[in-house]
């Protein structure tokens, strides 16, 4: 984290990155069309409408497009929550601490968490929500950012500090999998599943439960 920078997740408010023009617009679009190929996948496997549960939904963006029976998002921050609900009127959303969860164990056919690791000191109470509210043989979606690219990006782009003051962790394929040691499902590199994760903006993993 910068210094003299103090990321505060209740208030903190950034870029509506699926909404903006240019190459942050585009790339957030990418992320989140890989997202929905994985919520096609969950369905192909899956007779009935999936139950899903975005965490860390921010503006919900995915929500409002992914396809589902039950949608619901969670996040901490007031200002998302209340943008995601007037983005996304199909789905609910809850404002409450993503690492204590008021669902039931085995609640969710498809869990998604989307850029949340990285802001987490310690992400162990989050990987055991993830996992313990998706039902079993249900899947769970995550993505991550390749922190260098982001970081270049930014300075490229005079965004400063060039080091995202949210980010509080790196993370890898070798990391998530760690975090994660489940059976995956499906693995891309965002934008171009061709191009190695070093030359990546994102990293989405598919888990199966």
């Amino acid at each position: 984290m910068a210094q003299g920078i103090k990321y505060e997740p209740c208030s903190y408010e950034q870029i509506e990155i699926i909404d903006a023009s240019g190459i942050l617009g585009w790339l957030g679009r990418k992320r989140k069309e890989a997202i929905i190929k994985a919520n096609s996948i969950v369905l192909k496997k899956q007779s009935n409408k999936i139950s899903v549960l975005d965490i860390g939904c921010g503006y919900g963006e995915i929500l409002s497009d992914i396809a589902g029976g039950l949608k619901v998002g969670v996040d901490v921050n007031t200002e998302a929550i209340k943008r995601a609900k007037q983005r996304a009127k199909s789905a609910f959303f809850i404002l409450c601490d993503i690492e204590k969860l008021p669902f039931k164990p085995k609640t969710f056919v498809f869990v998604i968490c989307s850029e949340v690791l990285e802001h987490l000191d310690d992400p162990s109470m989050l990987v055991n929500q993830i996992v313990e509210t998706t039902k079993y043989g249900g899947f769970f979606c995550l993505t991550v950012p390749n922190e260098w690219v982001l970081t270049l990006g930014r300075f490229f782009l005079q965004i400063k500090p060039y080091r995202s003051p949210a980010h509080k962790k790196v993370y890898n394929w070798r990391k998530l999998k760690g975090l994660f040691p489940h059976a995956v499902v499906k693995r891309k590199n965002i934008p171009f599943g061709f191009l190695p994760f070093l030359l990546s903006t994102n990293l989405l993993v598919l888990f199966r439960r």
